[in-house]
């Protein structure tokens, strides 16, 4: 696994193209990280086909995608919300904005058919354990892509305006958040079969309708939650899912949080500072969800320890938060489960589908030790070397073929 890391990452060098430039959405900071960026990113909508985006996996916190806005096509890295329905970018109308270091601004006007809306919008991100901290994020923007969003006509987000003027085949997204820094995936307009577990059915899921919220989110109703010796069957209080892209850990109610900390204590985890870790080489169960589908048929969802914990020296931290349980909001099914399972929004259908996925716990790059990392950085050293070298070669000798072709081009007119 190691050694496909170092092959694929080698591979990402040649393709730097800028630090991430810090977007301050709320208070504190992240530490500079240098933006990896694949061709495929961007890309043009063609009609009536699936899209795919790569993501950029921000030590398996944040998911970022590239994409292009307005007539002038500029560029932005976007986080990939589920829990907003707005695209939020930088723009130098606001004062603000100009002393933060953007590397990019948009302006909107009319010829981009943009509309100005002077409703506040306020977006929080998580930056460490839940306890109301609020975060800072990498990127440029927000692309929200929640279940609907009031502000526009007909309650459209981004996903079905693309829908209603043809540019993708069903009205659906899903997301595939995997372990490597490039290998996570938004797919518009359906889902991709390579990124599902062979033989894994996909279970649909119908989301609850908040018809007093402005903008609805992707939430789901559970039956119940159960860890080793700990089981609870949920009633109506505190039994909803929200399904969060930007959430990196698993939220649990805090009276059950409670409840299972018991057994990872008992197990031997100790609070550093504000999280809990265990030795890595402790046997822990695997944390189950019971949800219904839309057959109101039981299906059992399973994340095990690689998935609910993260490996740093030698000791696993554990990806499961205390979170309060407002508007039966029990639980947060955040970037833990949605490693686990491949995620499919329908927005006719008003459903979320799940379906294992090929995500590999082993292909963790921000574990690579620092041997495998020196090597990466001489091995792309190379590979960009080599590119040049490609593209002086390509360069000449396409020079000497349009060179012959007027030749002989001259020679037949002759």
């Amino acid at each position: 696994m190691i050694i496909k890391q170092i092959i694929s990452i080698a591979l990402l060098l040649t393709l730097i193209k800028a630090n991430l430039v810090k977007v301050q959405l709320q208070k504190q900071s992240l530490t500079n990280l240098e933006q990896y960026q694949d061709e495929y990113n961007n890309r043009f909508l063609s009609k009536s086909s699936q899209q795919k985006a790569g993501l950029f996996n921000y030590f398996q916190e944040l998911y970022f995608a590239s994409v292009k806005i307005g007539n002038n096509q500029t560029t932005f890295q976007v986080i990939v919300d589920t829990t907003s329905s707005k695209l939020m970018l930088p723009t130098m109308n606001c004062v603000k904005n100009k002393f933060s270091g953007f590397s990019s601004y948009y302006n909107c006007t009319t010829s981009d058919n943009c509309r100005k809306i002077d409703s506040l919008y306020t977006k929080s991100y998580l930056a460490g354990q839940v306890n109301g901290v609020d975060a800072v994020a990498k990127g440029n923007g927000i692309l929200g892509l929640s279940a609907q969003n009031k502000d526009n006509q007909g309650n459209s987000s981004f996903v079905p305006t693309l829908y209603s003027k043809g540019y993708i085949p069903k009205n659906m997204f899903s997301l595939y958040l995997g372990y490597s820094a490039l290998d996570s995936e938004l797919t518009l307009g359906g889902y991709n079969p390579k990124k599902i577990e062979k033989n894994s059915e996909i279970y649909n899921h119908t989301i609850v309708q908040n018809t007093e919220q402005q903008e609805s989110q992707w939430i789901i109703p559970l039956q119940k939650i159960q860890l080793d010796t700990f089981s609870n069957t949920l009633s109506s209080q505190n039994n909803l899912a929200v399904i969060d892209s930007t959430y990196p850990y698993l939220g649990v109610e805090d009276s059950m949080y409670q409840d299972m900390l018991q057994y990872f204590v008992q197990k031997g985890a100790e609070l550093k500072g504000k999280s809990y870790q265990i030795d890595c080489n402790t046997t822990l169960a695997d944390l189950q969800f019971t949800i219904k589908d839309s057959d109101s048929v039981e299906r059992n969802y399973t994340i095990p320890f690689s998935f609910y914990t993260k490996e740093s020296s030698g000791k696993c931290k554990i990806l499961i938060q205390s979170i309060q349980g407002d508007n039966n909001i029990g639980f947060r099914f955040g970037n833990v489960f949605l490693r686990r399972y491949v995620s499919i929004f329908d927005y006719s259908k008003q459903t979320v589908s799940f379906a294992q996925s090929i995500a590999d716990p082993d292909d963790d790059y921000t574990n690579l030790p620092k041997w495998a990392i020196i090597l990466i950085a001489v091995v792309g050293s190379l590979a960009v070397l080599a590119g040049i070298g490609y593209g002086i070669y390509k360069y000449k000798t396409n020079k000497k073929k349009n060179e012959f072709s007027q030749t002989m081009l001259s020679n037949t007119s002759a």
